[in-house]
């Protein structure tokens, strides 16, 4: 038997054919056809065989089962050639069949064969029927065959439409499935026997399950503690009510209770049955327990997710017109029983911003450019809303010139799922700011955890320097106090010579001023530290102020055998406006620092010069111990040495450089360690603003004059009457002694109290009123403000051993004159009662104030 011609275009043709193993769903129909074609044509044979590349077998069997035979001696071979029936009445007389095996063996004497057609168009084969004995075909006979044969085709064509329904109803279940698992919100998807079919990642963490696999589980198992009321309200929603709450409580088995907003909503199967329910639940616990009778500021998630209907169009490209099924018309509110529209009625009702962009796809369709097309767009409905669909297109066969007559497809209605994906959309961005604003706090945190970090070691650091501080402090003030109680003895020993009462009373006054000295360090810092230092601008000559500085510590050099040498250069000015005793303080502190530390037989050279920038700069340079680089980060430190064997070696408190530092700024400048090194010395250079200065410099005060000689008959201290209100017995008696060997007449009270008694009660006629002001019941500050609402206008020096800053002006604000802080010298006890004693002193103090 020769082989039936291969058709020209048998690529495509077996492409097609290969698809064809996906239309299971044509199974039953087909074999509903063969039947009818059997008893029809009386015969126990019928097929529809397909003829692939190398063999034919039928439909929907294996293309090298044991059903197949080779595609060479194949019938139905010439009807895939020819594209029309086929028509053998005896085989033994037709030259193309005489010798086939199937003829020759007897098996097949008459064949008919009508040709059955790929969705895509193309000939898959053949509806056959055969016998082993000769037969003539009536018209009628053939006309069925070929009308079986098309319905076959129309089968294949509806099982493809139908597989690719089921296709894209698969895809919308995953879809489905994956919006629930990812949307921020707790959803589950159960049957009708409570069954989860599927729950958002939202839920599992809400209830606690996110290692759980509960899919097919029973919600009841997942859940043993349901109550009642809630399994009564799933089987109100599984017979078809939405059933929400705004506010309810669910009280768990382990005794905790949780605070839930939900919703049921019923959803139907393709059939339209009620197939489950979906659980929308929202825990607001916390929202509750922050306020109970205030709304949830976060908005509910208030969706319908019900199965996607579907509806077919087709488009007649000639005609004009779209066919479309009931299901379509109802999507969009239109049913109005017709089944064909206008095409440009159909476009009237899309959205013109999706029109033009589905029209552009839809002419690519139709002329061969694209296979398919899937769109989402906008359509009108009959209420004027507008919904969203997804359309599904494809060409229904093409024409030789690769154009297709028709467009067919489905159109979806997604308009709820493109809700929620706004909705998720907008959460998720929500979300993302929520997560740029955790990201950004815990980066907050870990700096602020740095810096508490820093915080710590730099108050452990702190505290280590108080303690090195008081331990100095102890020392500083334990090693004079030593002296002042041990040569204190020697006095008291009546047996000491001339000799060693006046050396002890010399050690017990320079041990004294140490401690003052020590006393005033510690105050200037504090004033520094709290900004309550004050200096004066005023017109002065460094170069003055230089050579008295080191004048006061020439003494100290030439005793340890130190070279002390100045240099001043032209440049520095003959006059700047700054405040001396400062820059004297500054200087003082920084020669005495250099002795201390330069070894007999060393060398100190101090130099000054005039800066750029309207500046003075002084430079120290000696030969001492030097430091290194770390100790001269720490030096200006408060509370700090170099190291704690300087401190045991060289003593002090480490706080003059600090305070000389703090000093530098507050005069515009800057005091640095300009240069250093172990064993080599250390240059320190000071930097001060030269600021603009007056004309002249401002006259150097003239010394107060010392106490007064019994010759000298103008002392106004001579036969002074003078009250002294001390609540210390000691201070009582020094001061008493003190004002007496000035030639004074002294009475002396214990308190405020007595002091307002006797001034104004006693006849006597006081010049002066010398005012302790921390005294028991009533204090100095409350007595000065009531003798003066009294009317009292004698002279009040305050006399306090608080010498803070801001301590002179609370005294003056309470009334008095003046202000002296203890402890305090019988020379300047002498010179501020000689201020205030003299004829008319207190309206000239007044008036200069």
């Amino acid at each position: 038997m020769p082989p039936a011609p291969t058709p020209p275009n048998d690529r495509e043709r077996l492409e097609s054919v290969r698809r064809l193993g996906e239309l299971g769903h044509a199974h039953r129909a087909t074999e509903t056809i063969l039947t009818t074609l059997r008893e029809q044509f009386a015969v126990s044979r019928a097929f529809i065989n397909i003829v692939n590349e190398t063999t034919q077998h039928p439909f929907l069997c294996n293309p090298d089962g044991p059903e197949s035979t080779p595609r060479a001696n194949a019938f139905c071979g010439y009807v895939v050639h020819s594209d029309a029936p086929v028509v053998v009445p005896d085989a033994t007389k037709d030259p193309r069949f005489a010798d086939n095996e199937f003829v020759t063996s007897g098996d097949i004497r008459f064949y008919y064969g009508a040709p059955v057609y790929t969705p895509e168009g193309h000939v898959a084969g053949a509806l056959c029927v055969h016998g082993p004995e000769p037969r003539e075909p009536s018209e009628l006979e053939i006309g069925l065959l070929k009308r079986l044969a098309d319905m076959v085709t129309e089968e294949l064509r509806l099982a493809r439409r139908f597989s690719e329904i089921e296709k894209n109803h698969r895809i919308r279940e995953d879809q489905l499935r994956m919006m629930i698992a990812h949307t921020p919100a707790a959803i589950a998807m159960l049957d009708r026997d409570m069954r989860y079919l599927a729950v958002s990642n939202r839920w599992n963490r809400d209830y606690d399950l996110p290692d759980a696999e509960i899919i097919g589980r029973c919600h009841y198992e997942v859940f043993p503690d349901i109550p009642e009321r809630w399994k009564h309200d799933h089987r109100r929603c599984l017979a078809g009510e939405d059933i929400e709450s705004e506010h309810d409580v669910f009280e768990r088995a382990d005794g905790s209770v949780q605070h839930i907003r939900w919703k049921l909503v019923p959803w139907h199967d393709a059939d339209g049955r009620i197939a489950g329910l979906i659980m929308f639940t929202e825990i607001i616990t916390e929202a509750v327990l922050r306020a109970q009778n205030l709304a949830s500021m976060t908005a509910r998630l208030d969706m319908a997710i019900r199965a996607a209907n579907a509806g077919y169009w087709e488009w007649d490209l000639q005609g004009g017109t779209i066919a479309v099924s009931g299901e379509w018309l109802a999507l969009i509110g239109r049913e109005d029983g017709r089944t064909a529209l206008p095409a440009e009625e159909v476009w009237s009702l899309v959205n013109p911003e999706d029109a033009e962009t589905l029209r552009e796809r839809c002419e690519a369709l139709a002329e061969g450019g694209i296979r398919e097309i899937r769109h989402d767009g906008r359509v009108r409905h009959a209420d004027g809303s507008e919904r969203w669909f997804t359309i599904h297109g494809q060409a229904a066969e093409r024409g030789a010139d690769g154009r297709t007559p028709r467009l067919l497809g489905l159109i979806i209605d997604i308009d709820e799922r493109k809700r929620l994906d706004l909705l998720s959309q907008r959460q998720m961005a929500d979300l993302d700011d929520a997560r740029a604003i955790l990201e950004q706090q815990a980066q907050d945190l870990i700096e602020a955890g740095a810096v508490a970090e820093r915080a710590r070691l730099q108050a452990e650091e702190a505290n280590q320097a108080k303690s090195r501080f008081l331990a100095n402090m102890s020392h500083e003030i334990r090693t004079p106090m030593t002296s002042i109680l041990g040569y204190t003895e020697i006095l008291e020993d009546h047996g000491a010579d001339g000799d060693a009462r006046a050396e002890a009373v010399a050690t017990i006054r320079r041990n004294g001023e140490h401690l003052i000295a020590l006393i005033n360090d510690i105050l200037d810092l504090s004033k520094i530290e709290a900004g309550g230092m004050r200096v004066e601008r005023i017109g002065s000559d460094p170069r003055v102020v230089l050579r008295e500085s080191v004048k006061l510590v020439r003494a100290l050099a030439d005793r340890k055998g130190i070279d002390l040498s100045v240099e001043t250069d032209d440049s520095v000015p003959g006059l700047i406006a700054t405040d001396p005793t400062r820059l004297r303080q500054i200087l003082v502190n920084l020669l005495a620092n250099a002795v201390k530390f330069t070894d007999e037989g060393g060398s100190i050279f101090v130099s000054a010069r005039a800066d750029t920038g309207n500046r003075c700069v002084f430079e120290v340079r000696d030969t001492g111990i030097g430091m290194t680089p770390e100790q001269a980060e720490r030096v200006f430190q408060p509370f700090v040495q170099a190291d704690e064997s300087t401190t045991r070696r060289f003593g002090g408190t480490g706080l003059g450089l600090t305070i000389c530092a703090r000093l530098a700024e507050i005069l515009g400048g800057s005091l640095v360690v300009a240069k250093t090194a172990p064993g080599r010395g250390t240059t320190m250079r000071l930097t001060i603003d030269a600021g603009r200065p007056a004309a002249t410099p401002a006259p150097r005060p003239e010394r107060a004059p010392g106490p007064a000689s019994d010759a000298d008959a103008s002392d106004p201290m001579d036969g002074a009457r003078i009250l002294l209100a001390e609540d210390g017995p000691d201070n009582q008696r020094l001061i008493a002694f003190m004002l007496t060997r000035l030639g004074a007449q002294v009475d002396v009270v214990s308190d405020g109290a007595q002091a307002i008694e006797t001034i104004t009660e006693n006849s006597v006629r006081y010049d002066l009123l010398l005012l302790d002001m921390q005294m028991p019941e009533i204090d100095g500050y409350q007595t000065a403000r009531h003798l003066r609402a009294q009317g009292h206008t004698l002279p009040i020096v305050a006399l306090t051993a608080n010498a803070m800053d801001g301590d002179r002006s609370l005294c003056i604000e309470a009334g008095c004159d003046d202000y002296a802080s203890k402890p305090i010298s019988s020379k300047d006890l002498a010179k501020v009662c000689r201020k205030w004693l003299t004829p008319g002193a207190r309206s000239e103090n007044q008036a200069a104030a």
